[in-house]
C-alpha cells in the first residue's frame, strides 16, 4: 500500500468555503478519539522556553508535534 501526504492551504478554503473546514475539523477531532489518528508527539515546550523550541525545530529535532503550553 502506498502513502502519501498532500498539502494544501487551508486559508483558502476557510477564506470561501468556512463550512468545509468545519466539517473536516469536527471529523479529525471525532476520528483522533476514536483512536483512528494517533499523532506522535515530540517534545513539549512551555512559554518561557519558546526560544528553545525554536531552536529544536530549527535544527530539525522533531519527529512529531511540538507542542507549546502557554500556561
Amino acid at each position: 500500500m502506498s502513502k502519501a501526504i498532500i498539502g494544501i492551504n487551508m486559508l483558502d478554503i476557510g477564506d470561501d468555503q468556512p463550512s468545509v473546514i468545519n466539517r473536516c475539523l469536527k471529523e479529525v477531532v471525532q476520528l483522533t478519539s476514536q483512536g483512528v489518528f494517533t499523532p506522535t508527539l515530540s517534545r513539549v515546550f512551555y512559554a518561557a522556553d519558546i526560544a528553545a523550541a525554536h531552536e529544536y525545530l530549527e535544527k530539525r529535532k522533531s519527529i512529531g508535534k511540538v507542542v507549546m503550553k502557554w500556561s
